[in-house]
């Protein structure tokens, strides 16, 4: 990739990996910091550089199939505990290590500009047929809640999220908002999005790119140089149809003052797809509510109980990255 290949494209920061994948304090300058929120250190991750790029596996082997699995998991826990039991989302993630002007980690989108986060990736996920949820999972290639690697860019401020999920059959793009800025911004409406901007197998690579324009509050999704999905009025709830979590609250537009750029290993059990029931109750407290007919009516799960072969039964993922840059235009 030539960083600097577009005309009025001000390159503020790239990594190839050609010198490994410098997170913390690995001894080196880093460009990449783990994931810390409190006690949570998410850290199921075996991190590998080569001709290839970057590539990442959970440290787990499937006894049968001995290819990569899950071994980190919550118990329940409600929304106010040091670690809620939502945080089974994340198994690994890591951020470019930069600060905001504000103090918070990202970059900052400054009016006029349009900043634009992009990266060659690819990934897929392993034992995925394996699940137990019988008639709630449709295909367990093409879902992501059992497993994924993904591009997310947050604002931790907002509690915005915007990605990209890879299953071995589809590229989703996600929008989120999750609901623990509730405190700062009032009750505004939380929720998670899911939606299959593509097809794809296994060992395809992808240029995934995201831009967020400030002053029209207007984010874009790009897969392979195309448009697949632009969102204005960011905050605000998309159709229903498409609608993985719902948390309840008041439709409000928010404005990103910063980004913060990276990528992961996930599963989203807690998540509905097409207006079904969740997977898994991982807060075991109502808070969310059936992403059909909203609001007061409750979410309703294949396992309420959250056990613990619900929440690991051999899933695993790999995401891979030839490059990531973080630009303005």
């Amino acid at each position: 990739m030539d960083k600097d290949s577009k005309a009025g494209t001000e390159t503020v920061w790239f990594d190839d990996f050609a010198t490994g994948f410098h997170i913390g304090a690995d001894g080196r300058a880093a460009q990449w910091k783990p994931l810390e929120a409190g006690a949570f250190r998410p850290a199921d991750a075996i991190i590998t550089t080569g001709d290839d790029g970057l590539t990442v596996i959970p440290k787990g082997i499937h006894p049968q199939s001995g290819e990569p699995a899950f071994t980190q998991t919550r118990a329940p826990a409600p929304p106010d505990a040091e670690i809620p039991g939502v945080l089974d989302h994340v198994k690994w993630f890591a951020s470019v290590d930069r600060q905001s002007s504000g103090g918070l980690p990202g970059f900052d989108t400054p009016s006029g500009k349009t900043i634009h986060v992009e990266t060659l990736m690819s990934g897929r996920t392993y034992g995925t047929e394996g699940h137990p949820f019988g008639d709630a999972v449709g295909d367990p290639l093409n879902d992501i809640r059992l497993a994924a690697p993904a591009m997310f860019n947050l604002d931790q401020e907002s509690n915005i999220v915007f990605g990209f999920f890879l299953t071995n059959r589809g590229i989703f793009a996600a929008y989120e908002r999750a609901p623990f800025a509730r405190a700062s911004f009032g009750h505004y409406t939380a929720f998670s999005f899911g939606l299959q901007v593509g097809a794809r197998a296994p060992d395809d690579w992808h240029r995934l790119a995201i831009s967020y324009d400030r002053a029209s509050n207007t984010a874009r999704w790009f897969v392979d140089g195309k448009l697949a999905l632009e969102i204005d009025r960011v905050g605000r709830r998309l159709d229903r149809r498409h609608m993985i979590i719902d948390v309840g609250g008041e439709e409000q537009e928010v404005r990103l003052n910063q980004l913060q750029c990276g990528f992961g290993l996930y599963t989203l059990l807690d998540g509905s797809l097409d207006g079904g029931p969740g997977l898994v109750d991982l807060y075991g407290y109502p808070m969310f509510f059936d992403t059909a007919r909203g609001e007061p009516h409750r979410q309703d799960y294949v396992d309420r109980d959250s056990r613990p072969t619900s929440r690991l039964f051999g899933q695993g993922a790999e995401l891979k990255s030839r490059w990531h840059s973080v630009s303005y235009r």
